[in-house]
């Protein structure tokens, strides 16, 4: 499985001295970024859509094999609520593609005021082009039902997974999943549980991003994953693996 690990944005001044040389230039930032992780997540285009020519840049400061998630305007997904969003979508469509392979998903977040409604979701989904990966976030408990995930395993749309999710409920509507980390710190055996908990799907790739807020927002956290994502991780013990005779059994299938 192809894990992709790193932070919710990269223009921290916090890092410099830390993570950044002191010496390093801003504008330099995102290109240094990018040989230290392999992906980031791009909040500000929650609040204002970035310009072409920034995307551009973006793309050519990067090598091959780097991955940016763009989280979709706030415009879509909380004041028109997925909902005539025809002009808006357009547009972060034109602007996203701008990335070409370099696009690792088109995050939406829906509010958590947004109650589950499956026409409305139907609605905006086939809007979507398959060839563009996307992921929704749900922050009310009713959109978690087989209908809705039906519904993004149809259209392709991965399910974001966050802290708040139990680890062993996790859900795969794609061969992708996105997951959203946001507490200050965790264990290596908390990290290299949510490792596991992903491992249990046949998926292609993991993105996984960390966003703590302020001074926790330690980039170390994003390597410590990779790190721990390339190491074989243990199976949890239950009486149905631990009999003899089991491995031979496996064997045999």
């Amino acid at each position: 499985m192809d894990w992709l690990a790193g932070m919710s944005g990269f223009s921290h001044s916090l890092w410099r001295g830390t993570f950044y040389p002191k010496t390093l230039k801003a504008e330099d930032w995102l290109a240094y970024y990018s040989q230290q992780l392999p992906a980031v997540e791009i909040n500000d285009s929650f609040h204002r859509l970035p310009h072409s020519h920034v995307v551009a840049e973006w793309a050519a400061a990067v090598p091959d094999g780097f991955r940016f998630a763009l989280k979709a305007s706030r415009q879509i997904t909380h004041q028109l609520r997925l909902r005539d969003v025809e002009e808006p979508l357009d547009q972060l469509i034109r602007t996203v593609a701008i990335l070409e392979d370099k696009l690792g998903a088109v995050l939406f977040q829906l509010p958590p005021y947004l109650r589950k409604s499956a026409e409305r979701l139907e609605q905006f989904l086939v809007q979507w082009p398959h060839d563009l990966p996307a992921a929704v976030e749900f922050r009310h408990p009713s959109w978690y039902s087989d209908e809705i995930m039906d519904l993004l395993s149809h259209y392709e749309f991965s399910l974001v997974v966050s802290d708040a999710t139990d680890p062993d409920q996790v859900v795969a509507t794609t061969e992708r999943i996105y997951l959203r980390l946001q507490h200050s710190k965790y264990t290596s055996a908390q990290l290299s549980g949510w490792i596991h908990a992903v491992e249990q799907f046949d998926l292609k790739r993991g993105l996984v991003f960390f966003a703590p807020e302020g001074a926790n927002a330690d980039p170390a956290i994003a390597q410590q994953f990779l790190r721990l994502a390339q190491k074989p991780v243990p199976k949890r013990a239950s009486a149905a693996t631990s009999y003899p005779g089991k491995r031979d059994q496996e064997g045999a299938r």
